[in-house]
């Protein structure tokens, strides 16, 4: 597919700073050919995902309205898209609206009437509601849970506490509380220091001062 004369002003300038970004120029050539790719990409990735949503919605009744109720064109959508971030949204808009099932083999079926977790075909209503539209198909980034996770989450924290001041505040740069210590400020480090593996610090052994010897006068002898 041949790229637009907006896309392949970006590439030129990839191409002259041979892939290194460092190499790039700022400059306001760079800025305009940016702000123009960045309009472009709006105005096409919208009319991308309604194009989806129309082949998809006939693709759907096709399958609905076919003796076999075959899905191939559908599949077939959905293996054009593959590695797409609207793939999974786009399945879940598919099984949401109809008894077909993705079996993750790359495979497509059909669900049976008295077959478990089946959904009726809701052709028009799929072709009435566009995928991207429904919040319960938004495709988020699943939270790695992890040691180094953990990790990273007390380290954030402790230098949350670290940076409290005397009130027990945490104040942004803005001059804006975002958080305030509740509790001791020595022990939630000593504890959080614990958790990361980093010794406590050695508390301090307050001596009481040594006895001075006092000076007693002493009388002088006139001889």
């Amino acid at each position: 597919m041949a790229l637009n004369k907006v896309n392949l002003a970006i590439q030129s300038i990839l191409s002259a700073a041979n892939g290194v970004l460092a190499n790039v120029t700022i400059n306001e050539t760079l800025v305009k050919a940016l702000t123009s790719q960045q309009k472009w990409i709006g105005l096409t990735g919208q009319e991308l995902s309604n194009a989806i949503h129309m082949n998809a919605s006939l693709c759907l009744f096709m399958a609905e309205k076919s003796e076999t109720h075959d899905a191939h064109a559908l599949n077939g959508l959905v293996k054009q898209l593959a590695g797409s971030i609207r793939v999974k949204g786009l399945i879940g808009w598919i099984q949401m609206f109809s008894p077909i099932r993705f079996n993750g083999d790359g495979k497509i079926g059909v669900l049976k009437a008295d077959d478990k977790g089946y959904t009726p075909w809701q052709t028009q209503k799929a072709y009435e509601t566009p995928f991207w539209e429904i919040k319960e198909l938004d495709e988020k980034v699943p939270t790695e849970l992890s040691v180094e996770a953990l990790k990273a989450i007390i380290t954030k924290f402790a230098q949350q506490v670290a940076d409290a001041n005397d009130k027990g505040e945490v104040v942004s740069k803005t001059g804006k509380v975002t958080k305030m210590l509740k509790g001791d400020k020595t022990v939630i480090q000593d504890y959080t220091n614990r958790l990361l593996g980093i010794s406590p610090r050695p508390q301090q052994v307050v001596h009481p001062a040594a006895e001075q010897p006092t000076m007693q006068p002493v009388e002088a002898k006139v001889g």
